[in-house]
């Protein structure tokens, strides 16, 4: 039997999990790993992921098409926030 997906993941449900968030340009392949906790404190802490991603602006080509990954949670992650719109 198929699960009913929940509610879509929020910046805070991602920075209380310690979400590893990865985005990069289809553009360039610029490639970010921003801070979950700094996002959500930037955006907000209900702003879904999702949402968050459709801002983001390419700091490297000014481009705003964006893949992402999540791969697993981690206490690693680097300081780099690229450019957003808004």
């Amino acid at each position: 039997m198929k699960s009913h997906p929940g509610p879509p993941m929020t910046l805070g449900n991602a920075a209380a999990a310690r979400v590893r968030l990865i985005v990069w340009c289809e553009t360039c392949g610029h490639q970010v790993e921003p801070d979950p906790a700094e996002i959500a404190a930037r955006y907000g802490a209900d702003t879904s992921v999702l949402g968050w991603r459709e801002r983001l602006v390419c700091s490297g080509c000014g481009g705003g098409k964006w893949i992402w990954s999540s791969p697993e949670p981690s206490g690693d992650s680097t300081d780099i926030v690229q450019n957003r719109r808004g």
